[in-house]
């Protein structure tokens, strides 16, 4: 059993996912390949493995590998066998990286906060709509008493 809690699996979150089991090795690291493996055949074309990889090696540090994000090649194959060699070896989530996912938990949190303080406002309006409709009808009835 992994020692993170596995998320529904779509293209939105595999991100999220990757700094999920980052944290969770924070201490002995892991490799692109064995965070690749979590994932078997969801990631579905080279393009999108393109990106993934060098997301990867620009929020998980691995000596051997230098990533400009901002300028990488954009011959997919290349940047697949060039990062290949790397793959195996040991990545340590970077500190902004957990940052990073510490935010999106806390985003989380506060809209799951903010949608129950919803519904209970919700539910205070229409108790308060009950008891207005209820002393409108009090009053009317006891006029024509």
């Amino acid at each position: 059993m992994s020692p993170y809690i596995l998320i529904s699996l779509n293209m939105e979150n595999i991100y999220i996912e990757t700094l999920q089991i980052g944290v969770a090795h924070m201490d002995r690291g892991i490799s692109c390949n064995e965070v690749k493996r979590h994932f078997e055949d969801s990631i579905p074309s080279d393009e999108f493995e393109t990106t993934y990889i060098n997301w990867f090696y620009a929020n998980f540090f691995e000596s051997n590998v230098h990533v400009n994000v901002k300028a990488f090649n954009t011959d997919h194959v290349v940047i697949l066998q060039s990062f290949a060699k790397y793959n195996d070896e040991t990545a340590h989530i970077s500190g902004d990286a957990i940052f990073k996912y510490y935010q999106y938990l806390e985003l989380k949190e506060a809209r799951g906060s903010a949608s129950k303080a919803h519904k209970i406002s919700l539910m205070a309006l229409t108790i308060s709509a009950i008891a207005s409709a209820a002393s409108i009808i009090g009053i009317i009835i006891s006029l024509k008493i």
